[in-house]
């Protein structure tokens, strides 16, 4: 079972991110304080990391919530976006999704709406439940680092 935590070092959750190996969980969300859309969250979080943050579980949101800490109460850009009308998490390993392939997706009541179809569609977390959202909205982000798995 993978694990995922909240940063437990201080440092990592500052703009310019390095990791420094101090930490112990095998994931970590790192919460990034800059506004981007979900295109440039997910280069930037490949670039510094592993990819956008993705959930298997209601802990997994708590945990993510929790990386963005009691100053943010917005939405946050995650790894999961629109394919084809089909909801699928950016992570490119395609064992992620397990034996049934499906991934684990809460939405907020009378969500998906699909934005009325007029936009590319991504998700955001707020309030412990996914919204879909245009990808081209500005948004902080999530990220997710596994550089520390055995």
């Amino acid at each position: 079972m993978q694990t995922r935590c909240k940063s437990t070092c201080p440092h990592l959750m500052v703009i310019n991110v390095s990791f420094s190996g101090l930490c112990s969980c095998l994931h970590q969300y790192q919460f990034i304080d800059e506004l981007k859309t979900w295109g440039e969250a997910q280069q930037h979080c490949r670039e510094k990391f592993t990819d956008l943050a993705t959930v298997d579980n209601m802990e997994d949101v708590a945990q993510l919530i929790a990386a963005a800490g009691s100053d943010y109460s917005g939405r946050v850009w995650i790894g999961l976006y629109d394919k084809s009308r089909s909801w699928m998490w950016s992570m490119r390993d395609d064992g992620y999704y397990g034996t049934n392939n499906e991934p684990y997706i809460r939405w907020k009541a009378g969500q998906p709406d699909n934005g009325r179809a007029k936009w590319k569609l991504c998700s955001t977390v707020y309030g412990g439940e996914l919204h879909d959202t245009s990808c081209s909205f500005r948004r902080p982000f999530v990220c997710y680092d596994n550089s520390n798995s055995e």
